[in-house]
This record gives structure tokens, C-alpha cells and sequence, in this order.
């Protein structure tokens, strides 16, 4: 008796403690949501980006974010387009694997440049909100985009076309959404990313002789390099943009454009 007495006042002890714990953690909790809020207004007004997730902590889906936003690190999207590339060639499809190789190439040369224009002189264009367009937006939307395109090109049936386009351009545009939630591009410039992005699988779809007849190439082929790439490289990053960056500055202050 004298035991079962003793575990039911152990019981009730750690449930208070339970208690004060709960009341002194909402404290605290309140206190947090009390700080960020004005801080993060702070930041907007500084020009500065406050990532979403930090608005509610309780809420957070940065761990999803980070996760589904690395699919458009360049340590993904190169190999991709190499592996692709080469894919398309020893198939025979020396058209397909051209115009793949190029379209994706312009889409990122198109935002390097747009990048190094606008770092140094995004600043004049404050109502804007473009400093820099998302790279990762611009090189999803073109890899992902464009493979959803060679893929739905050789697909047999229009069931399945629809299902590869609707795979590529939607994880493209969860990239492309992470970007914003991240606080990494504001949505002006992750639009303009992902418009750019758009030349690629555009350009694809509208090459009536993209492939060489009689195709041998198989699509399951098309999605199995990039299941390879992501297996082995998802979440590696090349740290391309803090060099376009400093390029980009120091680009500017040669030519003197923006001051």
C-alpha cells in the first residue's frame, strides 16, 4: 500500500513539474514570437529577407524546404545535363542530344549574365525587388522541364506524356517555390528565373525533327540517370554563386556602370 501511495505522489509530482514546464515554455514562446515579428519587420524595411519558416516556428517545414530546393543545386543539375547529354548520343540521337545540350546551356548562360547585370545594379531597381534571378528556378525549369518534354516526346501513349510533364514542370515549380520560402530570392526574381528557365522545354517542344526515326531509345532511360544523379549528389552544392558574385562586382567596378 505504502509503495502504491508513494508511485501515485511521483505521478502527481512530475505532472506539475509537466505543468510549470508547459506555462514557462509558452512564456518563452510568446516572448520569441514577440521579438521575430518586430525583427523581421525591421529587416524588410533594412531591405533584408526574412526566410517564411521564421514566422512560425511551430509551423517550420524548413528540413521539407532544404530538401525539395537542393533537386536545383548545381551539383544535381550539371550532371544531369551531361549524363542526358550522353544518354541521347550513345542512343544515336545526335539532333536530340544538340538541342538538349544547347537549350539548357543558353538557359543558364542567360541567367549568369542576368545575374552579373543585376547584382551590382539591382539595387536601382528597389520597386522591383530584383538583386539576383534564381539560378535554381532557371536551371530546374530547363532540366526538369525539358527532360518532362524528351520524355513525353517519346512516350507511346498520351496518358503518360501528361504524367512526365506534369512530374517535370511541377517539381521545377516546387524548386521554384522553396526558393521563396527560403528567403533565398524574393518572387520577382524567382519568377524571372523560372521565365528564363521556360526557354529550354519550350525550344524542345517546338523542333518538329527533335528525334531521328526509328527511335530505339527507350523514355525509362530518360528518368533513370537523373534517379542515379540525385541518389548520389542530392544536397551538393558547387558554391557558384558566392563566385558569379564577386565576379559580378568586380566586373562592375572595372566598367563603372552601376556606382
Amino acid at each position: 500500500m505504502t509503495a502504491i501511495t508513494a508511485r501515485m505522489q511521483a505521478a502527481s509530482a512530475h505532472r506539475r513539474m509537466d505543468r510549470a514546464f508547459d506555462g514557462r515554455h509558452g512564456d518563452a514562446y510568446a516572448q520569441e514570437a514577440g521579438r521575430i515579428a518586430p525583427a523581421g519587420a525591421a529587416q524588410r524595411r533594412q531591405g533584408q529577407r526574412l526566410p517564411l519558416f521564421v514566422l512560425d516556428p511551430c509551423m517550420s517545414l524548413r528540413p521539407l524546404t532544404i530538401f525539395v530546393t537542393s533537386f536545383g543545386g548545381q551539383g544535381v543539375i550539371l550532371p544531369i545535363l551531361l549524363l542526358v547529354t550522353g544518354i541521347l548520343l550513345i542512343s544515336g540521337q545526335r539532333r536530340a542530344a544538340f538541342w538538349w545540350a544547347f537549350s539548357v546551356a543558353l538557359v543558364l548562360g542567360v541567367v549568369l549574365v542576368a545575374k552579373i547585370a543585376f547584382i551590382p545594379c539591382g539595387r536601382y531597381l528597389g520597386a522591383l525587388d530584383l538583386r539576383s534571378p534564381s539560378g535554381h528556378a532557371g536551371a530546374s525549369m530547363a532540366v526538369y522541364g525539358g527532360l518532362a518534354v524528351l520524355v513525353a516526346r517519346l512516350a507511346r501513349s498520351r496518358a503518360l506524356a501528361g504524367l512526365a510533364l506534369l512530374c517535370g514542370f511541377g517539381l521545377a515549380l516546387a524548386i521554384a517555390v522553396t526558393r521563396v520560402v527560403l528567403g533565398a530570392h524574393s518572387l520577382s526574381e524567382t519568377t524571372l528565373g523560372g521565365a528564363i528557365g521556360l526557354i529550354a522545354p519550350l525550344f524542345l517542344a517546338s523542333r518538329p525533327d527533335l528525334f531521328v526515326r526509328p527511335v530505339r531509345l527507350k523514355w525509362i532511360w530518360l528518368l533513370v540517370a537523373p534517379v542515379i544523379v540525385v541518389a548520389l549528389l542530392h544536397g551538393v552544392e558547387l558554391g557558384a554563386e558566392s563566385v558569379i558574385e564577386r565576379i559580378a562586382r568586380e566586373l562592375n567596378a572595372w566598367l563603372g556602370v552601376c556606382r
